[in-house]
């Protein structure tokens, strides 16, 4: 029997056309960060299991790749980005100046249960802006996200609160870092109601933080901020003084984005995100094509001092490149392509007129247009029907008297119709077609 191997179970081949749609997104991001000031670092795809496993805790192994080398440290493919920026910061950027604003583009991986717009090996972009505690930062960060969708010209919601608020209202009520990272996974999971028991048996006056936790999670505009900001300051002002300061910290925020983001921005001080290293402003991006976000982001100011660092304020995102491209197929959103649209086929119709046929694809491709010769040998009817199938533009054949007379026969694949110029000409005509 004949062995046939194929992929693993939650990976999978990007092919034509998404592999290429895949390639011009990540080049949109890769420009609109750029114009931003930001540059490219590339991290390692493997890097310590620790790293990962520090703020997180074991239980993360169970959705990760974690194994051992031949030297028998563990290791771990990397689920996401920003860790992996951190300890780059403390070994190879803590000498440069601040801020430190820089972009990634990389392969990421997860060991969960496959589905649509969830693989276990997924490619994601993103920022980060290291020693700026300033809330522009924030701001700044959010108008590079909102500009990178207006450049797709796919609409977003983009969704802002500040999981600040949270942890100063649940550090009040006396509930340690760990159990706060666990009730505020539960709220961004969307278990509210198992979220409320566990604030409520740790915490010092259970009834209150039971009530404003709940009336919290229903303050939610996307137009009416003055009036979400007064029923947050009701709930906040006599108990919360540290969480009010948070809230005032996500006004000034709004301020400053509200009327110059093409995006709609979403006010929700119920919005929480479960990883465990966000201590101040989290925002999410959302599509109406597919139901789950696309990008996410936030403050971590405590990040790089967990990994041994001194304490560093930061900011940063990523976005979920399968599912942004997800969204644009899903919303029938064609990614224009690189430079022109016209395609060429050079046909030598004869032996003799190969080596022809290869200076003229040089002359085509120095002016920017993609061009390739007939590999196959086939008949001319075969090879037009290939041309044809293949979308190519226009047909180059080049025979003896075509080599005799120094001319090509250009034919149009569209109009069906075909001409015979001086070769010197050819490119003029080809871009005039």
């Amino acid at each position: 029997m004949r062995l046939v191997i194929r992929k693993i179970r939650g990976m999978r081949d990007i092919l034509p056309p998404n592999s290429t749609a895949l390639t011009r997104i990540t080049r949109i991001f890769r420009e609109t960060a750029s114009m931003y000031g930001y540059r490219e670092v590339i991290p390692p795809t493997i890097e310590s299991f620790e790293l990962f496993a520090l703020k997180s805790g074991e239980e993360i192994k169970k959705s990760m790749y974690v194994f051992k080398d031949k030297a028998g440290r563990e290791v771990a493919l990397r689920p996401e980005v920003t860790a992996s920026i951190a300890r780059m910061f403390l070994e190879e950027l803590m000498a440069k100046p601040r801020p430190i604003k820089v972009f990634y583009i990389a392969n990421c991986f997860r060991y969960e249960e496959p589905q649509k717009g969830r693989y276990r090996e997924f490619f994601q972009a993103g920022v980060e802006l290291i020693g700026s505690d300033s809330i522009l930062s924030d701001a700044e960060t959010i108008l590079l996200l909102d500009e990178y969708y207006e450049r797709l010209n796919l609409p977003i919601e983009v969704i802002i609160g500040n999981v600040g608020i949270y942890r100063s209202i649940l550090g009040e009520e006396r509930i340690g870092e760990e159990k706060q990272d666990r009730i505020i996974w539960l709220i961004d999971k969307g278990f509210l109601e198992e979220a409320l028991r566990e604030a409520s048996g740790k915490a010092s006056n259970p009834v209150r933080v039971k009530r404003v936790l709940e009336e919290l999670s229903t303050i939610r505009t996307s137009s009416n901020y003055d009036e979400a900001f007064r029923e947050g300051e009701k709930l906040l002002k006599d108990n919360y003084p540290a969480a009010l300061k948070s809230l005032e910290n996500l006004r000034k925020l709004l301020e400053m984005v509200e009327g110059a983001t093409w995006s709609k921005i979403v006010l929700n001080l119920g919005f929480a995100r479960g990883l465990a290293y966000y201590t101040g402003i989290i925002y999410e991006v959302k599509s109406p094509n597919i139901n789950v976000s696309i990008a996410g982001g936030g403050r971590y100011d405590g990040l790089i001092e967990l990994y041994g660092g001194p304490k560093t304020p930061a900011t940063g995102f990523a976005i979920g490149l399968d599912r942004t491209l997800l969204s644009l197929m899903e919303a029938g959103i064609e990614i224009s392509g690189e430079g022109s649209n016209i395609r060429v086929l050079i046909v030598p119709l004869v032996d003799e007129a190969i080596k022809l046929a290869m200076g003229i694809l040089r002359k085509i491709h120095s002016v920017g247009v993609e061009a390739s010769i007939e590999l196959m040998g086939r008949s001319l009817r075969r090879t037009l029907s290939y041309a044809s199938s293949m979308k190519y533009t226009h047909v180059i054949l080049i025979g003896r008297r075509e080599m005799e007379e120094g001319k090509v026969t250009i034919r149009d694949m569209a109009r069906k119709t075909q001409k015979t110029v001086d070769t010197e000409k050819l490119i003029d005509e080809i871009s005039d077609d």
